[in-house]
């Protein structure tokens, strides 16, 4: 007999959870590059290893790449089809 786990339900809304409170150019400030410019990867890397709410918000604008960039993949592969 498998064993099933029950899942919660999960929000659809996660991210704009993860973003409440925080004001817009938050990363940007904190890391000392313009707003407006993109945040270089290894910069990303580097507070991420820092440790603290810095590197939660780093982790978290990495994941929020990811996506985007998943996303434009889809879009891409749709249109050429």
């Amino acid at each position: 007999m498998a064993r099933t786990r029950k899942r919660a339900k999960r929000s659809k809304k996660w991210i704009a959870r993860a973003l409440a409170g925080h004001p817009r150019g938050f990363l940007h400030k904190k890391l000392g590059v313009p707003v407006g410019e993109r945040i270089p990867e290894g910069l990303l890397k580097k507070a991420e290893r820092a440790g603290g709410l810095l590197a939660k918000e780093a982790h978290l604008a990495e994941t929020l790449t990811r996506i985007s960039r998943r996303r434009r993949g889809k879009r891409r592969r749709a249109r050429a089809s």
